[in-house]
């Protein structure tokens, strides 16, 4: 798992400690102590991290559309891109707009925009007005 998580390096993974399931191959197998499982998890998570770190940087400088979502912290806006990424605005913006925002940083999981125009349209299930 490790070794692929290296090689696809991708954005979004769930990283889940295993369980068995019944009526499953693995089910027959002999459990690991909790500790390796722990460790494992740990191990998986710091890899996730250094690459999702890298890729968010990349994007610094992007200019992107972004769906306001939810209120953040001290007068932000969380959104999301067409990618599905978290950004965070540090203004107060209504929700449920598109923004051109430009990517001016990033963190581990989620990048740092700056609003580039006004609304570019009001989202509705379906569509954009």
């Amino acid at each position: 798992t490790l070794e692929l998580l290296k090689e696809i390096r991708p954005q979004k993974v769930n990283i889940t400690r295993y369980s068995p399931r019944p009526n499953t191959p693995s089910s027959q197998l002999r459990d690991l102590p909790s500790w390796k499982k722990k460790e494992r998890s740990r191990k998986l998570t710091e890899v996730h991290h250094t690459i999702n770190r890298e890729l968010l940087r990349k994007r610094i400088g992007d200019t992107t559309h972004l769906l306001t979502t939810e209120v953040g912290k001290d007068n932000s806006t969380i959104g999301r891109d067409i990618y599905y990424n978290n950004i965070v605005v540090k203004e107060d913006l209504p929700l449920g707009n598109w923004y051109d925002v430009k990517i001016i940083g990033s963190t581990i999981t989620y990048l740092i925009g700056e609003t580039r125009k006004q609304p570019t349209g009001a989202f509705l299930p379906g569509k954009t007005i």
